[in-house]
């Protein structure tokens, strides 16, 4: 009986000492698939810190169908009320190879935006080729304010 209660009590100092780390939430899922587009939603729920290097694929239950894709437009929706952004949203895509593909910043944390996502070339994404997806695509965000923060991406990618 008296091993129990010094279990039970190592136990309980256990659980109260150990800090407790958030991390972000994010969910995806395919909202449309037509016969080259495919559309998926992707909602990034904060932890209040900034999110790096998050691939995206990993959880991503069609995964098969956005790799191999090109990349082509990307739709920006903050939260509004209680989980608005505290300030501009600053997004990165990279590859498998850790190279950027796409990024942009000062995104507007009050209203929806759309970006097409040419090919980030010698730091410019103006007008050049839109990004193949393969083995892995990496989400990176900045700090975008308090824990419950929410911004829902739309990724738009064209399938040959």
């Amino acid at each position: 009986m008296r091993r129990l209660a010094v279990l039970l009590a190592t136990i309980l100092v256990l659980v109260f000492t150990i800090p407790a780390y958030a991390a972000w939430h994010i969910q995806s899922s395919t909202v449309f698939r037509g016969s080259r587009y495919i559309k998926v939603k992707i909602t990034c729920i904060s932890d209040g810190n900034a999110l790096t290097a998050y691939d995206l694929l990993s959880n991503y239950p069609d995964k098969g169908l956005v790799q191999g894709a090109t990349g082509y437009l990307l739709k920006v929706v903050p939260g509004t009320g209680d989980v608005i952004p505290n300030t501009t949203i600053d997004i990165t895509l990279g590859d498998d190879e850790g190279s950027t593909l796409w990024s942009d910043t000062t995104i507007s944390k009050d209203a929806t935006t759309w970006h097409p996502l040419y090919l980030s070339t010698n730091g410019s994404t103006v007008g050049g080729p839109f990004p193949p997806i393969t083995g892995k695509l990496y989400l990176t965000l900045n700090d975008i304010g308090d824990s419950g923060d929410t911004i829902t991406l739309y990724l738009i990618v064209w399938r040959e």
